[in-house]
């Protein structure tokens, strides 16, 4: 209906958002973003609202496998993480899942 999709950019890392201010007047956001598929490709846009859409109001969705309820261990969905602290001393994490919020959960732990 909005045609919005010509506004976004797919397969896209944003490596840095700040906000852009000249001589005390709001000239927007900066974003510096990488192409998902090859990060040496590097751009720069200044906009004017951002929206950042992680999927952190979303209904987690945790599949039920073989013995998970039984599992005498922590059961967490991406959702619900917010630091590396709950896991140190742990002997072994298990990380299931795939895409940008996996990525950063396991280069965390």
């Amino acid at each position: 209906k909005y045609d919005l999709a010509k506004h976004c950019r797919f397969n896209t890392n944003v490596t840095n958002v700040e906000p852009v201010n000249q001589t005390g007047e709001w000239k927007g956001w900066r974003i510096d973003y990488e192409d998902f598929n090859d990060p040496s490709r590097r751009q720069m846009d200044i906009v004017d609202a951002v929206v950042v859409s992680t999927g952190q109001n979303q209904t987690p969705y945790i599949p039920t496998v073989q013995g998970s309820t039984t599992f005498p261990g922590k059961v967490l969905h991406s959702k619900d993480y917010y630091e590396a602290g709950p896991f140190v001393g742990m002997k072994t994490v298990a990380l299931a899942g795939h895409g940008p919020s996996a990525r950063d959960i396991a280069l965390e732990l």
